[in-house]
């Protein structure tokens, strides 16, 4: 039996119907996957800062370096958003 992981939206769509039916809170679903897309941001910083070598150019050097500001930008949007499910505080 071969195995695929499913693409973030497909998660996501899966999560929406479940919500539905669950009577989970609107949009609780789109939440849990901007986090798994959090997540996923995270991963690919780490290996692409791994990779990271003589043979690297500078455009890929920049772009490295940029994303942990990309990924600063997402988890700030995350925690904002996570007050609509567990409260201000």
């Amino acid at each position: 039996m071969t195995w695929k992981a499913l693409s973030i939206k497909s998660m996501e769509i899966s999560l929406i119907g479940m919500q539905s039916m669950a009577g989970a809170l609107q949009g609780s679903a789109t939440w849990m996957a901007r986090a798994l897309k959090v997540e996923e941001s995270q991963i690919v910083l780490l290996l692409n800062a791994h990779r990271i070598d003589s043979r690297t150019t500078e455009n890929q050097r920049l772009d490295i370096s940029r994303h942990p500001n990309r990924l600063q930008l997402q988890i700030n949007g995350l925690v904002q958003t996570a007050a609509t499910f567990v409260g201000a505080d």
